[in-house]
């Protein structure tokens, strides 16, 4: 049986303060690089168009009817008939 032993070298622990401390640090670093990041890296940019109807609970269902409706008339044209 062989043992392989790894030592941590430089390896600290990080106590609750410190590890806040690098935190905010971190949050303040990228705070102050938002305005070199803004002139390499575009803006996006989101559109949405507004529904032109909104529908109903009783509408979502007659059209969900009508679509069951349409497929039964399309699978009883498309099947053979039987003689």
């Amino acid at each position: 049986m062989v043992e392989v032993k790894i030592e941590e070298e430089g390896m600290t622990t990080l106590t609750t303060p410190k590890a806040i401390l690098v935190g905010f640090a971190l949050i303040a670093l990228s705070i102050a690089s938002l305005p070199y990041i803004s002139q390499t890296i575009p803006q996006a940019s989101a559109e949405y168009e507004t529904p032109s109807k909104i529908m109903f609970h009783g509408e979502i269902q007659r059209e969900l009817r009508a679509v069951a409706e349409a497929v039964r008339n399309i699978r009883a044209c498309n099947s053979p008939e039987i003689t």
